[in-house]
């Protein structure tokens, strides 16, 4: 039974944002009848707050599997710091300029007067990057609101306490009147248990004690609000801190699960080319057709040039085209001979062995 320890002095100095009689959600009881200290401080006696219901189990990115005990502090603990993770993208915060601007998101219900999908995502390094017609937003999980879980998980380590506090700083920027909380509702960002009078006094609490206007203790990825998904690739692809082979192929967030979206997507301006070509073709055709150009050695070399130029454009073009797919296939067989090649020599799945599959 992992032992509750306790809080250093710079434990002490993070603050939950809200207190205990104001939580929203609640562990629920759990018999403890070794250190029944341990299931006290995870569950108190307050019935008014609704239970969190945790996952039963998630995935790290090295792809081992993980229970989650509530019991279990140090369990808890694991899978808080792994679902508000935005280590990745504070690898490269300095560069988020490039991105997006340095200021709150819009809520939500102005993201349906823009028409954009909204895109449910379990990453936290994902939420609020957009692109195109859409964008990725992380639903708001019941734990957060929950004074057990911030004392118990989320304050004693800096980075997750950063990061509680900058996703729920991005929640008061997303839901701040009652249509955002019914837009929030009906995308499944936030619990249907929820009723918008709680919500209302509950972010009406937590506001002033989020430092909004020095940000400290918030992670400086919410310094920013929502970030253009392919600027973010690029910034991904080129940073120091974050470029190799690999990432220059696939970027931040591979949105690409077809080579045929790849060329639609980035080679859609060719056609624009083509037509621009075709078009001076035939202006050069007819000029050359007229007594005042027909004679002219200049344009009769211009012409010449430019119709030699039409001639290799489509040919350079194809072949860029045809060196760029090859390229993301060798990459992406080289990416799935390593994932192979990990598969096989880690053994190391906490908490479950993985078995083949019966036949």
């Amino acid at each position: 039974m992992a032992m509750l320890s306790h809080p250093s002095k710079s434990e002490a100095d993070r603050h939950t944002p809200f207190a205990p009689t104001q939580e929203l959600f609640s562990l629920p009881p759990v018999q403890s009848p070794v250190e029944p200290s341990v299931s006290e401080h995870l569950n108190p006696t307050k019935t008014s707050a609704l239970k969190v219901v945790l996952p039963a189990i998630f995935w790290k990115d090295d792809q081992t599997l993980h229970f989650i005990d509530a019991s279990k502090p140090d369990s808890i603990r694991d899978f808080v710091s792994f679902d508000l993770s935005v280590d990745r993208i504070e690898k490269f915060y300095k560069h988020l300029w490039f991105a997006g601007l340095p200021q709150r998101a819009r809520p939500l219900h102005y993201h349906r007067m823009l028409h954009r999908k909204i895109i449910v995502t379990e990453r936290a390094d994902l939420h609020l990057l957009w692109q195109d017609d859409w964008i990725f937003i992380k639903p708001l999980p019941d734990y957060i609101m929950s004074h057990v879980v911030w004392s118990t998980a989320i304050q004693e380590n800096q980075t997750t306490f950063n990061s509680a506090r900058g996703f729920l700083l991005s929640y008061l920027w997303l839901v701040n009147r009652e249509s955002d909380f019914v837009v929030a509702q009906s995308e499944k960002l936030i619990s249907s248990q929820l009723k918008w009078e709680q919500w209302r006094l509950f972010s009406t609490t937590i506001a002033p004690n989020l430092t909004l206007e020095t940000f400290k203790d918030i992670s400086p990825r919410y310094r920013y609000g929502e970030l253009r998904l392919n600027r973010v690739n690029w910034i991904y692809r080129l940073c120091s801190k974050t470029r190799n082979l690999q990432r220059f192929a696939r970027g931040y967030f591979y949105t690409y699960r077809r080579y045929t979206t790849f060329l639609q997507r980035n080679f859609a301006w060719v056609l624009t080319v083509i037509a621009y070509v075709a078009i001076m073709l035939s202006a050069m055709q007819v000029g050359l057709g007229t007594m005042q150009l027909k004679e002219n050695k200049r344009f009769n070399r211009v012409s010449y040039g430019f119709t030699v130029f039409s001639l290799v454009l489509p040919l350079a073009i194809l072949l860029i085209a045809a060196l760029v797919l090859l390229f993301l296939i060798l990459i992406n067989f080289i990416y799935l001979l390593h994932r192979r090649k990990s598969a096989e020599l880690s053994s190391s799945v906490k908490d479950i062995p993985l078995r083949p599959y019966a036949h």
